[in-house]
């Protein structure tokens, strides 16, 4: 083989090395790239399970986020809570009516004008020589524990209704006036320990079972343990807002 046959051999061989080269250079980034574009493009199908769990998860968010209040006027919110207000004072007269006929139950229209009249001409009932609580004849147990409970459900019905703290304690207090002198006057006269100690018990009862329901509400689970803490916080707005109450 001549010197210059040799030569075009190693010409020949370096072009074609040089050309696989070049299409090895282009064709793999083009398969890569292909590759990719064609995973980017080309949606993956999920499976149900995964499916499932975004489903679940979206649901959570959402219960996460409470409903907003519902606006009311003035007018709705002092109608509302004025409704919730007596319709608490007739069942406990009722409730006083079964428990203690005498004096509750009397029907004699003299004897229970005289009662009214003496309510508001003599000053509320106290005796200071009593026992704590029982100032005004009453167990220690009813003017605690039922007078708080009592003033707290009457707290409690203003401030769902978005009534500020000032402005339930006030609503507190012009119930539980009434129902010293109207409702129960009827059968007794006015207690001073009654007037002084529902709304202020009644206040901080009911803003701490305010307090419970709005976090309960807020809660980003709703399971059965939290709806029966929450009857439990309001019992009869519970029942209210089932019949179509907007607070």
């Amino acid at each position: 083989m001549t010197l210059r046959q040799r030569s075009a051999n190693a010409s020949g061989l370096a072009t074609r090395r040089c050309a696989v080269g070049l299409s090895f250079l282009v064709l793999v980034p083009s398969i890569l790239v292909g590759c990719g574009a064609g995973s980017l493009g080309t949606p993956r199908r999920a499976s149900s399970g995964a499916v499932a769990l975004e489903s679940a998860s979206h649901a959570q968010r959402q219960q996460a986020v409470p409903p907003a209040p519902v606006a009311l006027s003035d007018a709705m919110a002092w109608t509302i809570v004025a409704s919730h207000h007596h319709a608490v004072m007739l069942g406990m007269r009722l409730t006083e009516v079964w428990l203690w006929p005498e004096p509750f139950a009397d029907t004699d229209v003299s004897r229970v004008t005289r009662r009214h009249h003496d309510a508001l001409r003599l000053p509320p009932k106290w005796h200071g020589d009593a026992r704590w609580f029982e100032w005004d004849g009453d167990r220690w147990w009813i003017n605690v524990v039922g007078h708080a409970l009592f003033g707290s459900e009457l707290y409690l019905a203003a401030r769902r209704c978005q009534f500020s703290p000032v402005a339930a304690l006030a609503a507190t207090t012009l119930s539980s006036a009434l129902w010293e002198y109207g409702y129960e006057a009827s059968g007794v006269r006015p207690s001073a320990l009654d007037l002084i100690y529902t709304p202020l018990a009644g206040a901080a009862l009911g803003e701490l079972r305010h307090w419970v329901y709005r976090e309960l509400h807020g809660s980003a689970t709703q399971g059965p343990l939290e709806v029966v803490f929450k009857t439990l916080m309001d019992p009869f707005g519970t029942l209210e807002r089932a019949a179509g109450s907007p607070c």
